[in-house]
């Protein structure tokens, strides 16, 4: 009969999180912080045998990603996405409100400085988890959508979403005139000056945080959205004619400065050109 010990759990939570902690072929094991490992090992035959067995598994799964082939062009699709993800965290910070400064407190309160100073440290300690989680969802959101998020896609989204605010209130939004929209979303040069313009914050194109500008000109209404982080392979500069036309709206979308700018305008081609600056090439 087989010993019943042997299927018995591992009650020590702690020795099952060290064991797991080890890297395969290392010497992990004898660092003097896991000596109280190493003295488990020692005396209990069922807790080497696991050890041994996570530790093969973990050999065979770390050689299997090894022989892995990596894509082409991911290293800089990657460095891509950081830097527009920076640029998108960079903003996001500059448009929150500035908290109010706490009143000065009593000088003979002595005793709450190291707690106050701990407060200081895990207020400054979440803000860092925080940008650091934003950064890896755009980096998640800029890599595994850039296959199948064609330029196709954008603008099909554009005139969906331009269609599904056309019942927007007509003063929604901030004369750029008056307050500066956030400096990480600036007005495309390749857009025409017209008067009146206001701005708005949004979230579209499957996620993305942006800008959105709301235009006229003689009655005919357009809107530009500016969006982080940007879709792989789409032009430099908009296009003479739009990149894609319905029966009551024209739009195109292209990158600049690491954005993606998405112009949407409710008519047909001269209607769309009016919007566009007429000479002189992006700088």
């Amino acid at each position: 009969m087989a010993d019943s010990t042997h299927n018995q759990p591992i009650p020590d939570e702690r020795i099952l999180e060290a064991i797991e902690a080890c890297r395969p072929e290392s010497d992990d094991v004898d660092d003097p912080a896991l000596a109280y490992l190493a003295a488990e090992l020692a005396a209990d035959p069922r807790l080497k045998d696991l050890f041994g067995r996570l530790q093969r598994l973990d050999a065979t799964l770390a050689a299997s990603f090894c022989d892995v082939p990596i894509p082409e062009g991911l290293q800089q699709r990657l460095l891509d996405r950081l830097a527009a993800a920076r640029a998108e965290l960079a903003v996001s910070s500059e448009a929150e409100e500035t908290p109010a400064a706490e009143p000065p407190r009593p000088a003979a309160r002595v005793a709450d400085t190291p707690r106050r100073g701990s407060r200081r440290w895990m207020l400054a300690t979440a803000g860092a988890l925080s940008a650091a989680a934003a950064l890896l969802v755009a980096v998640w959101i800029g890599l595994f959508d850039s296959e199948d998020y064609t330029e196709q896609a954008v603008l099909d989204e554009a005139i969906q979403f331009f269609s599904d605010e056309s019942d927007k209130p007509p003063e929604q939004g901030r004369l750029l005139e008056v307050q500066p929209p956030p400096s990480g979303y600036p007005m495309s040069r390749a857009i025409a000056q017209v008067p009146g313009v206001r701005w708005r914050s949004i979230r579209a194109f499957r996620g993305r945080t942006g800008v959105a500008y709301d235009m006229s000109l003689g009655g005919t209404e357009a809107t530009l959205y500016v969006v982080l982080p940007p879709v792989v392979g789409l032009a430099a500069r908009p296009g003479n004619d739009p990149g894609h036309r319905t029966a009551g709206s024209s739009a195109s979308t292209w990158v600049e400065g690491g954005r993606m700018y998405v112009l949407v305008v409710r008519g047909d081609v001269p209607d769309y050109e009016r919007f566009l600056r007429r000479h002189g090439p992006l700088t």
